[in-house]
């Protein structure tokens, strides 16, 4: 291989990898686009109601206003918000501003309306009433100002009747012919140049099949349309139907996604970008979310009152609901399939699973008495375990207890013994005359920390059998008198006399405490109880 077909060939896999990139690209893009459309199909019904919520506001307003200027531009405002709802509604409020056109006797208005009535006839694929509703004949009977609207209106009206008969090819190039004369006309009424004079240059291009020409002309004019609006979502269809015309159904498909997502958020039923996203969808083999498009298009079409709309919707659903029957029963069959075959499967590995189960029944059952056995043996060890550490932790604090009084003691007989010696009797009559409140301190404060080191929520499980107004506050591990009176009741001493003599206060006082704490309980008559199984292993 020579130099020159090794560098060709290189440069077509380049192109290649280009293609796949951008094909990739496009895919990714497409698939986001169509998610966010599913979504807000989900919620077509809310974005209808706000819409006709609106409706409604400018209805009550129509019928509150008091002149006919006001009741003119509500009707004409309501026929507008109609166009795309409902179009015999849009018909009858048309007909009403030209009632109130006739009364005043403004021929701008009057004109205004008619070109209304036209557009709501046409959108309702009423044509052959068309010549008895509407007085305007041709652009030469309308006013300056209302004769490029009169163009759009006539250009559209022709479009739908080409859609109509579709299935005539006579009827069909010669509505196209009259759709080429009225855009023509529409271009000697716009200033040439203008975005306007462009956009329908470039409708012209098109209908003549020079796509690339039209193109050009039409990408620039949409550069500046802010997304999510009504405008842009037009526009969009309007790069669709371009596209499509050249074969480019890649790019088709992102602007049709995107008007048609515009379209169900703005509650438009006249939504020919769903319409042909499903016919773009079936096309490509994905007959789910066609078919979800189609039935969603259908149903619009039904509820907006369009004729021809609703019979070009008939004609595709039928075919894609057929194929979407298909793939379901195909989806069936295999599924039924795959459901014998797993169940036949599942019978083998019962059958296997019936004859473990009964090889290990037996050593399934020894193995739960071992682990019962073992289970209580161990709770017993724990149990025995944390009897010991009390005991432990008992017979460490006596022995401190019992050394410290008795060094204490030891102190106390050495210096009577002294002032004995020095003859200091007074002093030793005074200092034997009162009791030393350290003592006591000391002692409580001892009894506290080791209650608590051995019971350490007791206060919480206290406070938790009062009332909670009578609950006590934390108090960093110091116990008052009267929890200190049910310590020693949770260490076992009941009797009166001995819990009095340890806290060094009369009995009838200890048993004042005790009643008052007792009566501030959840339940009185078991508060006690209660109290002895603070602390105690579940």
């Amino acid at each position: 291989m020579d130099k020159s077909s090794i560098i060709n060939f290189q440069f077509s896999i380049l192109i290649a990898l280009l293609f796949a990139s951008c094909h990739a690209q496009h895919d990714t893009e497409s698939e986001r686009l169509l998610t966010i459309l599913d979504h807000d199909l989900t919620h077509r019904a809310e974005y209808i109601q706000r819409r006709l919520d609106y409706v409604d506001s400018l209805k009550h307003a129509c019928r509150l206003a008091t002149t006919d200027s006001a009741r003119y531009a509500l009707s004409l405002q309501i026929t507008d918000e109609y166009m795309t709802l409902q179009c015999d509604s849009a018909l009858a409020y048309a007909l009403q501003s030209r009632q109130t056109a006739i009364r005043t006797g403004d021929t701008y208005q009057l004109q205004e309306s008619d070109i209304r009535i036209l557009r709501a006839c046409s959108n309702a694929g009423m044509f052959t009433e068309i010549p008895h509703l509407v007085g305007l004949r041709s652009v030469g009977d309308c006013l300056p100002a209302h004769r490029a609207t009169y163009c759009w209106a006539m250009i559209t009206l022709y479009e739908h009747m080409r859609a109509y008969y579709a299935g005539n090819p006579e009827q069909s190039d010669r509505l196209g012919r009259l759709t080429l004369l009225y855009r023509d006309t529409l271009m000697q009424i716009l200033p040439e140049g203008s975005g306007l004079w462009q956009k329908e240059r470039a409708f012209s291009l098109q209908a003549q099949g020079q796509y690339d020409e039209a193109l050009r002309l039409l990408l620039p004019l949409y550069e500046d349309d802010e997304p999510g609006t009504r405008l842009y979502g037009l526009n969009a269809m309007s790069r669709a139907r371009l596209y499509l015309d050249m074969g480019d159904t890649a790019r088709a498909l992102l602007n049709l996604a995107v008007s048609a997502d515009m379209d169900v958020r703005y509650g438009v039923r006249e939504n020919e970008s769903l319409l042909a996203l499903s016919k773009l969808m079936y096309a490509e083999g994905n007959y789910n979310r066609a078919y979800r498009y189609a039935t969603a298009a259908i149903e619009d079409a039904e509820s907006l009152g369009s004729r021809f709309r609703f019979t070009e919707v008939t004609g595709i659903y039928r075919v894609i609901k057929d194929s979407y029957l298909q793939q379901l029963r195909r989806h069936e069959r295999f599924r039924l399939r795959l459901i014998l075959a797993l169940g036949a499967a599942l019978v083998v590995v019962l059958c296997g699973l019936g004859q473990l189960t009964r090889a290990h029944r037996k050593l399934s059952a020894a193995r739960h008495e071992l682990s019962a056995a073992n289970a209580q043996l161990g709770e017993a060890n724990r149990r025995l375990a944390d009897a010991a550490s009390i005991r432990e932790y008992y017979i460490t604090y006596l022995i401190s207890a019992i050394s410290a009084y008795a060094n204490k003691l030891e102190e106390f007989r050495k210096t009577v013994n002294r002032k004995l010696k020095t003859r200091q009797y007074d002093d030793l009559l005074a200092q034997t005359s009162r009791p030393h409140p350290g003592d006591l301190d000391t002692v409580f404060e001892q009894f506290d920390k080791t209650f608590l080191a051995l019971y350490p929520t007791f206060i919480d499980d206290l406070n938790a059998l009062l009332a909670e107004p009578h609950r006590y506050p934390p108090s960093g591990g110091v116990l008052c008198t009267e929890q200190r009176i049910f310590a020693l009741v949770r260490l076992g001493m009941t009797d009166v006399t001995q819990i009095a003599n340890f806290l060094h206060y009369s009995t009838q006082t200890i048993y004042n405490y005790r009643h008052r704490v007792r009566h501030h309980a959840l339940n009185p008559d078991d508060f006690e109880r209660a109290v002895m199984h603070i602390g105690e292993m579940s």
